[in-house]
């Protein structure tokens, strides 16, 4: 696997492929061609502003702990494909925001985040979606769920704002907690009632990966 370390505050990937370790607090990311990242964060400040190129691709997979407070703005021009998925366990008060502009045309975008709150945390996830007038073709969507423990707070704030009627746009939104009744079922097949709950929030947080060597690390990290 390709690994880069990113130490300014200009970068561009041109068809890359593997991981990234971004050393400044904050970075304009420039995507050329084919690009998928995968990037593991952990008690961070980060400002990200990622230009996609016009007919140039992003699947971006980040995986965070203790995730701080981290912004990230998505400047999407015509012909450019946007796959962002960020999970996220916090045991500390942590912000997310991700605003996603639609500049041109035939774009194609996905925001989905997976987001659980250890007891007494506080978690913030303002995901804005900015389609402008006169833009056409354009596919976009949010998917954005969060797993409360107890005396946590998960808040997602979703924002759709579209000037433009030719757009495909949807969004969902679940806050939940964690299912006794999954909770129990595992419990009643000799796991502990921990080691139950451990791996309930792993399949939570995972989900969203279809790569196995990222699932597999996500769940090494978590135990």
């Amino acid at each position: 696997m390709n690994n880069i370390v990113i130490d300014r505050e200009e970068f561009c990937l041109e068809d890359f492929d593997g991981e990234v370790k971004i050393n400044v607090k904050k970075l304009i990311l420039i995507i050329k061609g084919h690009v998928v990242i995968k990037e593991w964060i952990k008690n961070n400040e980060l400002d990200l502003m990622i230009n996609m190129e016009e007919n140039s691709s992003l699947e971006y997979n980040r995986f965070g702990l203790e995730n701080s407070d981290n912004k990230i703005i998505i400047n999407q021009n015509s012909n450019s494909r946007v796959i962002f998925k960020e999970s996220l366990l916090v045991d500390n008060d942590s912000k997310l925001k991700i605003k996603n502009n639609i500049l041109g045309n035939n774009n194609i975008s996905e925001i989905i985040v997976r987001a659980v709150s250890k007891e007494d945390s506080r978690l913030v996830v303002d995901a804005i979606l900015d389609v402008l007038e006169n833009t056409f073709g354009n596919e976009v969507k949010e998917d954005l769920r969060g797993l409360e423990q107890e005396n946590s707070k998960i808040t997602i704030i979703p924002d759709m704002l579209v000037a433009s009627s030719e757009v495909m746009a949807n969004h969902n939104v679940t806050i939940g907690s964690i299912s006794k009744e999954d909770l129990f079922y595992l419990c009643s097949k000799g796991l502990t009632f921990d080691n139950a709950k451990k791996l309930l929030e792993v399949g939570f947080l995972t989900s969203i990966y279809e790569d196995i060597e990222m699932q597999e690390k996500i769940k090494e990290i978590i135990k």
